[in-house]
């Protein structure tokens, strides 16, 4: 293939537009450096995915932090339930001896009224007595004596048990009062004992209710912690697996470029967003958002860099504009040889890109076959088979000479590259 006049063409196309000298724009051929490609792909899928991780370890230390406090919250709720249960455990038992002391006390009490009772009503009976004067029946007792020393020595006995009764009664009633007083005492220790375990209960229901909803909290901070930690986790082997995409295979020339086979370091929104902000007009039959879905799809099933083959396709058709790109669905000049006129006809836009990434993979690949492509021919006459250059290109750089004529044609393509991930970095995604 060798279109020196038109790749030529192609890229004064590129400079009238102002596309790679503008500021901010593509740097020129010359100031491409080996290496800087790659480079800058490494920051393209750090810078995408870095943020992610950043606030996933932000919000798992957050959430980290939370579970401790709470632990902590839950261990010292843990200590308060287990003094609140001792101090209803004491309670209790204060108020079964209280209790039963009242009831000692109470009984006593009730004893002693009885007994003073009981006093009382021998009292009267003995004051009756006196009053009356005891009855004498016989005029001679069985002892001989008088009936007068009879009466008499009867009152003397009567006034010895009243004394004697009323001795017992008076310390009957000193009793009474002393058990009044214990009743009293009792009742106020009763009382007091069931406040306590009344305040104490109340305190051990109050700590229950706070460990649950600690323990709860726990629960919902340890779950937010293994959801952190596997969105870490996540992100953290999506930005190994990206930055390892970008590396070239073992044995690939070390011009510094990207590897044909490999994974898309960019996605179709910023793709579209670069061809945009450059002020480039699709001209093809398929808007270009469109493309660029079907450069990483046709990419992706064949194993091939699809943001690095659409950064070709600008440079071959001056951004989707040439007469092959728009009449022919042909966008990355071949068969357009420097004594053709035009270049091979696809079917479809589709088929189009699919055709160069094909191609692509031959160039990359010297062992594929037709049976080995991930997806039918785009065209018959582009069989890997009938290359004469397969296999002969393991990055974009080495196609210079080989895919087109022109010395400059890597470096054009990494020079569109590099704006397209410069574009990128500087528009992160929201």
């Amino acid at each position: 293939m060798s279109r020196t006049g038109w790749h030529k063409a192609r890229a004064a196309a590129l400079v009238a537009a102002g596309a790679l000298v503008a500021a901010g724009g593509w740097a020129p051929a010359s100031a491409y450096a080996a290496g800087s490609v790659l480079d800058e792909q490494v920051a393209v899928v750090t810078a995408e995915h870095q943020p992610v991780i950043a606030s996933a370890t932000q919000a798992l230390a957050g959430a980290q932090s939370q579970l401790d406090g709470a632990r902590q919250r839950a261990a010292a709720d843990q200590d308060l339930l287990a003094q609140a249960a001792t101090l209803t455990v004491q309670a209790t038992a204060a108020l079964g001896r209280d209790t039963a002391t009242l009831g000692t006390d109470t009984a006593a009490r009730d004893a002693a009224t009885a007994a003073i009772a009981a006093d009382r009503v021998r009292l009267r009976a003995i004051g009756v007595e006196l009053y009356v004067g005891p009855q004498v029946t016989s005029v001679q007792g069985p002892d001989g004596l008088a009936q007068e020393q009879q009466q008499e020595f009867a009152t003397e006995v009567i006034k010895i048990g009243t004394d004697g009764l009323i001795a017992d009664l008076h310390q009957r009633q000193s009793d009474q009062r002393a058990d009044i007083k214990a009743v009293a005492a009792d009742t106020t220790h009763v009382a007091a004992d069931r406040a306590t375990l009344t305040r104490a209960t109340s305190l051990r229901q109050n700590r229950v209710t706070i460990l649950d909803q600690d323990q709860a909290t726990v629960s919902l901070t340890t779950t937010a912690v293994a959801v952190d930690q596997a969105v870490l986790t996540a992100d953290t082997a999506a930005l190994s697996t990206a930055v390892a995409a970008l590396a070239n295979p073992p044995g690939a020339p070390a011009d510094g470029t990207p590897s044909i086979v490999g994974t898309a370091a960019l996605d179709a929104a910023q793709i579209v967003g670069w061809y945009n902000a450059e002020g480039w007009a699709d001209l093809t039959p398929a808007p270009i958002d469109q493309l660029a879905g079907w450069y990483l799809s046709e990419g992706a099933a064949e194993g091939v860099r699809g943001d690095v083959a659409f950064a070709q396709a600008m440079v071959e058709t001056a951004g989707f504009s040439s007469n092959d790109a728009v009449t022919l669905n042909n966008y990355a000049g071949i068969g357009h040889c420097d004594a053709c006129g035009t270049g091979l006809a696809f079917g479809s836009p589709q088929l189009g890109v699919r055709g160069q990434i094909q191609l692509l993979h031959s160039f990359a690949d010297g062992a594929l076959t037709t049976q080995q492509l991930a997806r039918p021919l785009a065209v018959a006459v582009l069989t890997p088979e009938t290359q004469p250059d397969r296999g002969c290109c393991a990055t974009f750089q080495s196609l210079t000479g080989k895919w087109a004529s022109d010395p400059q044609y890597g470096h054009t393509i990494m020079s569109v590259y590099q704006s397209m991930l410069a574009w990128a970095l500087d528009h992160p995604k929201g």
